[in-house]
């Protein structure tokens, strides 16, 4: 538990408001604050701003305050103009100079000549009143202004945190209603989301950047089309976090992250959680609220990039998660939150704090969370030897990773839970300083401090605490749960005095007691009050299990698969392992032994005999023996008179069968029929399963034809011209053997050709086709082809051949005739049926050249052509 060094009230009177602190390398600390009445106590000699400017009582001033490690003043001083103005966030560079951010209505004394915006924004035209601007104003360490600027335009612009980055760039959050002068140098959100016909005052939240010297790197909205603001942030190594708040319900969170949406319709405040590059574009941002209104008001990060968050909810749901520290809030009750978040938004834990209570303050420091804020008389936040208890004041505590407790206690401070503000921090030796504001002494401050009492209504107040760097935490440990009749073993530490008592009327004063020989009456809770080490007595309780409860464990976690034919017989039983019991044997029910192929489970039980039992299951696979190989279908022809043994087939020790199961062993003499035969073949003495082949017995019909067929002479009609219908054609000179002949082969006239048909190899018997040949002049054959045939010379020179020309009447139209013209069209001859011309004309023979002839055809139609006479 930290011990406190010191702490001391500053102010006067009328009322105070604190709102950040922050220390330097040197262990200096720096703190602002808002009051309400101006008092020569808040500004030192030499001040930047010793007086206050304004003198209405109810405007307020700013106020910041330098102290050293040991709680002493160094310096203070106003900071404001005529008018109201606010400091609501400060912080430490890596230089030791300071920077605030606040609001302000003055028109003077709060920016510096030729800073970022030396002027305050004019009054809206659409303004009933006084606007705010917000500002950032940077100091050295000893008070002195370095510059100032305000920020913001015509609506109202408030700033709420800082914090610097590495290279003591200055990063500021807060909340604006002005739809100029924002964004600037980034397009992320580049305009005000505010809805269109909406009241002015629905504001968005802005992010900006300035250089160490105040000088705008970039700017930007942040916020959707209702109320948004944010109210804190911190600075990382490459990336930056801010939490806030929301009444939007639109472009406000990004997929994958806890929780995309709000989680009811109505319009109260939830918590919002962005992540930005340190550039000024978003990585992530989420919802965190449940059905009432929630709010984030600090935000840290750790050392593996997770993120943690602190605030206040009335939210019942939604918040906690099951098992983390406090999972529980009554609906409607107002209390303090915190919760852990991955780099990538998802959330890992979320927890309330007690009931009644606020975290104003939360910080990731030596591995663990500190928060700070108001607390309450809820004791399971306040852990042994704390600093205070049992009552409603300032807050501290301290939490592993997982939101494990570690330390939590009172601070002192103010009973208005709803209003008082605590802060912490951390000095160069990891000290703890708190900050607020109270109304009463209870326990901040003593005859040594820089200023003991409070002065007039509420004053502000530092308490600085150190955490001893080794804390021993006491502990227990057992051997529990043991069997019956061994020994029970204690350990504990983190103390000088050990008082145990337990069951059976335990006692001990050993930090370490064994009880032998144990019985079921040594079962039960054990307690032992521990003292000493760390100056406050603790009770730790521990439970003590005697007896078998634990069922056997397997030897081996995973038993084998057996594989095997069907003569496989299982021999390996496996074996257990048991607490009390030693070694146990596995039994069964499953049959051990195997035939038939198929995968089968064994179930092993494993008892101890103590009413405790775990089964084991064990795989065996019985393979198959391979099929005999062969095709089906298989087919056969009907004058084979084909058995079982012509199947052509590969296997061995072959068993033929009729049906798929069961059925009748056949012989491989059996006669083949039209179906399906099974068979099987064994090996070493394992039958497989059966091979399915259909079998077909091929009986091929002879092919179909007209017996009698004729052709013209004109076609020289060969075999392949016989019209006869089948598969696979062969043709023979006889009907029983003979020769096969080509089906080129030239038709005769009055042979009989033989024919048959082959399916499946199978051929059929032979149909016999008698030919007749027709000549050229029968009618069926007269107009067989279209040209008419006549020669196309003669040679007249009587010696015996063609030594006429004529033209076969038969192809010509009956009565008609044949007339021959001479090149020069002149009649030479005209011949009638029947006769022929000899060359002559007028008994005068012609010269050889070609004549010229017109007939008419047998179908009417006219013919002319020449021909050629050669002597």
């Amino acid at each position: 538990m930290p011990v406190r060094l010191w702490g001391t009230f500053y102010g006067d009177d009328g009322g105070v408001q604190f709102t950040d602190i922050d220390s330097d390398k040197n262990g200096n600390i720096y703190f602002s604050g808002n009051i309400t009445q101006a008092s020569s106590i808040y500004a030192s000699s030499g001040a930047h701003q010793t007086t206050s400017l304004n003198s209405s009582y109810f405007i307020g001033d700013a106020i910041i305050a330098k102290f050293d490690m040991n709680g002493n003043r160094v310096w203070g001083t106003y900071y404001g103009g005529i008018e109201s103005d606010k400091i609501n966030g400060l912080v430490v560079d890596k230089q030791g100079d300071i920077v605030v951010v606040g609001s302000t209505f003055s028109f003077t004394n709060i920016s510096t000549a030729n800073s970022f915006k030396p002027i305050k924004s004019p009054i809206s035209p659409k303004s009933t009143g006084d606007n705010i601007d917000a500002f950032i104003v940077k100091f050295n360490s000893s008070g002195i202004r370095l510059w100032g600027t305000y920020f913001g335009d015509f609506e109202d612009d408030s700033a709420s945190d800082v914090d610097i980055d590495i290279n003591n760039n200055i990063y500021v959050v807060g909340k604006t209603n002005s739809t100029n002068n924002i964004s600037a140098n980034n397009n992320f959100q580049t305009n005000l989301n505010r809805e269109v016909g909406t009241i002015p005052d629905r504001p968005d939240a802005f992010l900006i950047k300035f250089n160490s010297n105040g000088n705008l790197i970039w700017g930007t909205y942040a916020g959707g089309e209702d109320d948004d603001y944010f109210t804190t942030i911190k600075v990382a190594k490459n990336y930056l976090v801010i939490g806030g708040n929301s009444r939007s319900f639109n472009h406000i969170s990004t997929p994958g992250v806890f929780q995309e949406n709000k989680y009811t319709t109505d319009f109260a405040n939830d918590g919002t959680i962005y992540k930005f590059t340190l550039n000024g574009q978003r990585l992530w941002s989420t919802y965190y609220s449940g059905e009432r209104a929630s709010d984030i008001k600090s935000i840290d990060v750790d050392d593996e990039d997770n993120v943690y968050i602190g605030g206040f909810t009335y939210s019942h749901y939604n918040i906690a998660t099951p098992g983390s520290f406090d999972d529980f809030n009554p609906e409607w009750n107002y209390t303090g939150f915190f919760a852990k978040l991955n780099a990538n938004g998802q959330r890992i834990w979320g927890s309330y704090l007690g009931y009644s209570t606020d975290i104003n303050s939360l910080k990731f420091k030596n591995n663990s969370i500190y928060i700070s804020g108001q607390g309450s008389n809820d004791p399971s936040i306040i852990t042994p030897c704390a600093y205070r208890k049992n009552n409603s004041e300032g807050y501290l505590g301290k939490f592993t990773k997982n939101c494990e407790l570690v330390f939590g206690t009172l601070t002192g401070g103010n009973s208005y839970p709803f209003y008082q503000t605590n802060k912490i921090c951390f000095d160069n030796n990891n000290d703890i300083i708190i900050g607020g504001d109270t109304e009463q002494n209870n326990g901040i401050a003593d005859a040594s401090s820089y200023q003991p009492n409070i002065n007039g209504f509420s004053n502000f107040y530092l308490i600085k605490f150190h955490e001893p760097e080794s804390i021993v935490i006491p502990e227990l440990k057992s051997n529990s749960p043991i069997c019956i009749g061994n020994s029970l073993d204690f350990k504990s530490s983190g103390g000088t005095t050990y008082n145990w008592t337990g069951p059976n009327g335990f006692t001990s004063t050993d930090p370490n007691p064994i009880i032998t020989n144990v019985s079921a009456l040594n079962s039960g809770e054990y307690s032992c009050t521990i003292s000493g080490t760390n100056a406050c007595p603790e009770t730790k309780k521990i439970n003590i299990v005697v007896g078998d409860f634990v069922a056997p464990v397997p030897d081996l976690k995973t038993l084998p698969t057996i594989t095997g034919d069907c003569q496989t017989i299982l021999s390996t039983i496996p074996t257990a392992t048991d607490t009390c019991t030693g070694a146990i044997t596995g039994t069964t029910t499953s049959p051990l032994s195997y035939t038939l192929p198929g995968t089968y489970t064994i179930t092993w039980n494993y008892n101890d005999g103590n009413g405790n039992s775990s089964t084991q299951n064990q795989t065996v696979i019985i393979n198959s023996q391979p099929q005999p190989t062969a095709n089906s279908p298989q087919t056969f022809c009907i004058d084979e008179n084909a058995s079982i043994s012509n199947i052509a087939i590969i296997g061995q020790n072959l068993i033929w069968y009729d049906t798929q199961t069961a059925g009748n062993i056949l012989s491989s003499t059996s006669i083949l029929e039209n179906k399906t035969y099974y068979v099987t073949q064994t090996n070493t003495n394992c039958e497989s399963n059966r091979r399915a082949i259909a079998i077909k017995i091929q009986d091929t019909q002879a092919p179909i034809g007209d017996l009698n067929q004729s052709f013209c002479k004109q076609q020289n009609a060969t075999i392949n011209t016989i019209k006869i219908f089948g598969e696979n054609i062969k043709w023979y000179n006889d009907i029983l053997t003979g020769t096969n002949l080509s089906v080129s082969t030239p038709l005769e006239n009055g042979i009989t050709y033989y024919a048959s048909q082959t399916i499946h190899d199978c051929e059929s018997t032979r149909t016999p086709i008698t030919i007749q040949i027709l000549e050229a002049t029968t009618a069926k054959c007269i107009n067989y082809v279209d040209e008419l045939p006549f020669p196309k010379f003669f040679t007249p020179n009587n010696d015996g051949y063609n030594d006429t020309w004529t033209i076969d009447f038969a192809y010509l139209k009956p009565n008609s005739g044949i007339r021959i013209f001479d090149r020069y069209g002149k009649l030479i001859k005209e011949l009638a049926t029947n006769t022929s011309w000899d060359g002559n004309f007028l008994n005068q023979p012609l010269p050889s050249t070609d004549y010229w002839f017109i007939v008419t055809r047998i179908n009417g139609a006219e013919f002319k052509s020449h021909f050629s006479l050669k002597r």
